[in-house]
């Protein structure tokens, strides 16, 4: 089965704050994943990663088996796009909509 996403021993730092340390996960084409987690767990951090808008210490990270642009010195690809479609909220959407709205 194909791997849409691919974590391998992600380690990220800002300055002396530990982000992720050693974080290793595949996703499986055609599957849903949950990704839950305690406030500060590193939730956002890792999407951010796979998605190209942080950069990792170390670690690799593809998607559709291709490297992030920030994990390589290859100019941002469609494959590193693919999973823009994330939405962040700054308000949670229950709080502000019905589900009709979302």
């Amino acid at each position: 089965m194909m791997k849409i996403i691919e974590v391998d021993h992600v380690t990220k730092r800002f300055k002396n704050k530990l982000a992720l340390n050693d974080v290793s996960f595949s996703i499986d084409a055609g599957k849903i994943y949950g990704f839950r987690g305690p406030n500060g767990s590193g939730k956002s951090v890792t999407f951010k990663t796979v998605l190209g808008f942080i950069r990792p210490n170390s670690g690799t990270v593809k998607v559709l088996g291709k490297k992030s642009a920030r994990t390589s010195s290859l100019p941002r690809t469609p494959a590193s796009r693919f999973l823009n479609t994330v939405c962040w909220k700054t308000k949670p959407a229950w709080k502000t909509s019905t589900c009709s709205k979302s």
